[in-house]
């Protein structure tokens, strides 16, 4: 339900824990006619729509020169133009978690990863600097989905979703 009706999800889990596999799978539920925008720094999404378009960000090898770099915020104020039902953003860790809640409160979809031990853990990290994310952004983020290394009966790793958080604003 909330992939059909376009709601911000954050998959929230450390390192390797299986956050980019899961975001391939959610996107699997996106409907064949909607527009869908990725934005990643290292291009690990991989989806079978034919409405997708990729971004990549881009670093000029330049000592003196860092104008021509095209960076994960630039790129989701970008993926804008492109009117997308759904914006996925490989991973936030900055600055483009506004540009993306900007874009959750115009009514797109949105899918991302974050690094973090749980989702208040991730909510706590998203006020600080460099992110600097209001009370109201934070509500528009409708699920948190907790991912993370658990080691199977066999002793061997597997990467599993842990904790389904659905967010609810006082009131509601």
């Amino acid at each position: 339900l909330l992939i059909e009706y376009r709601r911000f999800t954050l998959v929230v889990g450390p390192m390797s824990s299986g956050k980019t596999s899961m975001i391939n799978a959610l996107a699997t539920m996106i409907a064949p006619n909607m527009k869908i925008a990725t934005i990643e720094d290292t291009p690990e999404l991989n989806l079978a729509h034919s409405h997708w378009q990729r971004f990549k960000t881009r670093k000029t090898y330049s000592i003196t020169e860092s104008r021509f770099d095209v960076d994960l915020n630039d790129l989701t104020i970008l993926s804008l133009r492109y009117r997308p039902d759904y914006i996925i953003v490989g991973e936030v860790r900055g600055a483009e978690i506004s540009a993306l809640v900007q874009a959750a409160s115009l009514g797109h979809g949105c899918i991302s990863s974050f690094h973090g031990d749980s989702p208040e853990a991730a909510l706590v990290r998203m006020t600080t600097p460099p992110m600097n994310v209001q009370l109201g952004g934070q509500l528009l983020i409708s699920s948190f989905l907790m991912m993370n290394r658990v080691r199977g009966a066999d002793g061997s790793v597997k990467r599993r979703a842990l904790v389904s958080k659905e967010t609810v604003p006082d009131g509601d």
